[in-house]
């Protein structure tokens, strides 16, 4: 499951990057002026889905741990039956 959220995450970025330098193409007509104008809008971009992308990436983590402290908590909680059953 995690590599599936991961990889529509990357994917989401990939398109949204896309777009940023279709943009910015289209800004761009061979002048200087354009070029200069379009660069830190292409800049802004890329950098928002690197912030995205890192966000995500620690929301993942935080939802594995949660994960993995609810399994450890079932551990538990099946070990504790069994010794009720023994006595």
């Amino acid at each position: 499951m995690d590599n599936k959220r991961r990889a529509k995450n990357y994917t989401e970025a990939a398109n949204e990057i896309e777009k940023a330098l279709s943009l910015a193409e289209q800004e761009i007509d061979g002048t200087p002026e354009k070029f200069k104008s379009a660069r830190p809008k292409l800049h802004k971009a890329i950098s928002d889905q690197e912030v995205l992308l890192e966000t995500k990436r620690i929301e993942l983590t935080e939802s594995q741990q949660e994960i993995d402290q609810l399994k450890e908590k079932m551990k538990d909680m099946e070990r504790k039956l069994e010794d009720a059953l023994k006595k």
